[in-house]
């Protein structure tokens, strides 16, 4: 993946309560991933990161003082105990395995979906996880497909001379993109707001979500030929399989973002404050699919306008990169042990993180013209 330079820059996102002196030799900390990572043993984040802990572009962590176990046996030595949200044990073994917990160590949910693909009963798990690793912002650690943050002075100065006479149109032959293989039942919302869009303006569509249009040709994901695909589109519906409170994925970051495609999104009541201002297309600006793809056909004939939903880049840069690893081991260097723990079904319950904006999008999509 190319990033451009101004726009690849970490951040940590650690919660401190309590530092300990940074001149001091830190004992080093065991992290033990107790579960798979989608079958997956060590987890993928840590390959190659055993020995000399760095962040996912192998630059050195703040503090690495810390070492990775998959073996059960460390349990009773490990500061930490990660568990993938996906594969959490049955809530008996937990409740087994709870009563052999060590004073002093804490537990680490795990967990990069959107609650609304969470079928575990999270209620069983009341009081045993002290920290959280999701893209909520009440997680202690923050793991996220991308953030933002503003330029410095001069690297605004140098994102001025790169970006402020592009023609982003260049190289842009063909209309709206969407990239979707889920159109099961729980995905069905964003199916059918494609394809009340589709009635108006010409949307291709690649992935298993292909057969409800009709439509024939191959995408394949994360191919050098899909991405050159993905940059001769001037939009890129990037909706999410469930709308929740933060849940921003790669469809925004990647397929749109790092493609230099603007994304068209269902903002709404919960994400305006993590997609970049001036970046992307509401639909719900819009009283129905037919206003939208008005304004797209706007757009595609009117290379100023078009053009100026890339000037977010003179002011706001992005990083594809949150630091997860090095951040939950600079937290267990910088925080004392947490005597408090969280009831999951509320922190990650689809009711209190999910489906707000249902009742306007089926509006949306079924009202008539005018």
């Amino acid at each position: 993946m190319v990033f451009d330079p101004l726009f690849n820059v970490p951040r940590s996102t650690v919660k401190t309560t309590a530092t300990t002196s940074p001149s001091r030799p830190k004992e080093v900390k065991t992290i033990l991933f107790y579960t798979s990572f989608f079958g997956q043993l060590p987890w993928p984040h840590t390959i190659g990161r055993e020995k000399n802990l760095t962040d996912f572009s192998n630059r050195p962590c703040k503090i690495a003082a810390c070492n990775f176990s998959i073996s059960k046996d460390d349990i009773s030595r490990s500061s930490v105990v990660v568990f993938h949200g996906y594969f959490t044990p049955s809530p008996m073994e937990m409740k087994a395995l709870v009563l052999k917990k060590p004073r002093g160590q804490m537990w680490a949910w795990f967990n990069e979906e959107s609650p609304a693909s969470t079928s575990y009963p999270l209620n069983k798990l009341k009081n045993m996880f002290e920290l959280t690793i999701t893209h909520l912002h009440e997680s202690d650690i923050h793991t996220l497909y991308g953030d933002y943050f503003s330029l410095n002075h001069k690297s605004k100065i140098e994102a001025q001379k790169l970006y402020s006479n592009r023609n982003f149109t260049e190289g842009k032959d063909r209309l709206v993109l969407w990239l979707a293989s889920n159109c099961r039942k729980a995905a069905s919302l964003r199916l059918n707001i494609v394809k009340e869009i589709a009635k108006y303006i010409q949307v291709d569509v690649y992935g298993g979500c292909q057969k409800y249009f009709k439509q024939t040709g191959r995408c394949w994901r994360r191919t050098r030929d899909c991405q050159r695909l993905n940059e001769r589109y001037k939009f890129y519906l990037s909706f999410e399989n469930s709308n929740c409170k933060g849940y921003l994925t790669e469809k925004y970051w990647e397929n749109a973002l790092d493609r230099n495609v603007v994304p068209v999104v269902i903002a709404g009541s919960y994400n305006k404050d993590v997609l970049i201002p001036g970046s992307y297309i509401d639909i719900l600006d819009f009283p129905n699919a037919e206003a939208l793809a008005k304004y797209l056909h706007y757009l595609d004939k009117n290379e100023t306008a078009y053009n100026s939903y890339f000037e977010w880049k003179t002011k706001y840069g992005y990083t594809r990169e949150t630091n997860w690893i090095c951040d939950l081991c600079e937290y267990l260097h910088t925080n004392k042990a947490k005597d408090t723990t969280w009831d999951l079904g509320i922190l990650w319950g689809e009711k209190e993180n999910c489906h707000a904006d249902d009742y306007r999008i089926n509006i949306w999509i079924n009202r008539t013209r005018p």
